[in-house]
């Protein structure tokens, strides 16, 4: 277990781009936590949910303890990249099969030695529709920090993937935590497990 705290220089990087990441004017005002929520709301829609059948972990801690990286921090820079195949489905439009990739900000690495700190997300598209989508992903990218157990792809990625779709954990605006990836039927228990939390800089010192 290692837990790696960034350079002084990174950390000001950090404080830039939240300063430049759209926040509110009045940030007290009671709309404004609403509307943040929302827009984040379109990101996680965008992404879609994230297979549970991935890989099976009865608790956080065991999630923790088998993922090769659990970092704290942010998302950016959205962007395709590997196009896999075209699909034909049958009596519907051409489909694109293709990974969109993001960089991770860290705040901090939790558990592991991280590599680049990329992360990679399946998805399908039609040919013409590829633009638009990664628009809709830098439009609505969320502000706030998340929790990721991550796995290190062993294919010519140089990528990570979640290790499944509660590999994913967001503070949420009332206080708490969640996992927007994920079907909440799919995860019942590690949803209860969470549930004491504030937010996720509380969930990562429980899952260190």
């Amino acid at each position: 277990m290692c837990r790696a705290m960034l350079p002084v220089a990174l950390g000001g990087l950090l404080v830039m781009l939240a300063a430049c990441g759209g926040l509110d004017d009045a940030p007290d005002t009671p709309a404004a936590p609403s509307a943040r929520s929302k827009h984040s709301q379109l990101f996680w829609d965008a992404l879609g949910l994230v297979g549970d059948g991935v890989e099976g972990y009865a608790t956080l801690r065991e999630m923790a303890a088998a993922a090769d990286l659990v970092v704290r921090g942010t998302l950016a820079a959205p962007r395709a990249t590997r196009q896999i195949r075209q699909q034909l489905p049958v009596g519907g439009p051409q489909q694109v099969a293709f990974y969109v990739a993001m960089d991770i900000v860290p705040t901090e690495v939790v558990r592991g030695m991280p590599g680049p700190l990329v992360i990679e997300f399946f998805r399908f598209r039609p040919p013409d529709q590829l633009d638009a989508f990664v628009v809709q992903l830098e439009e609505t990218l969320p502000t706030g920090e998340m929790l990721m157990f991550l796995r290190w792809k062993t294919d010519a990625s140089g990528a990570y993937r979640l290790v499944n779709g509660a590999g994913l954990w967001t503070s949420v605006g009332a206080g708490g935590v969640t996992c927007p990836l994920a079907r909440p039927a799919d995860t019942a228990k590690l949803r209860s497990e969470a549930a004491g939390f504030e937010n996720v800089m509380a969930l990562a010192e429980y899952v260190r």
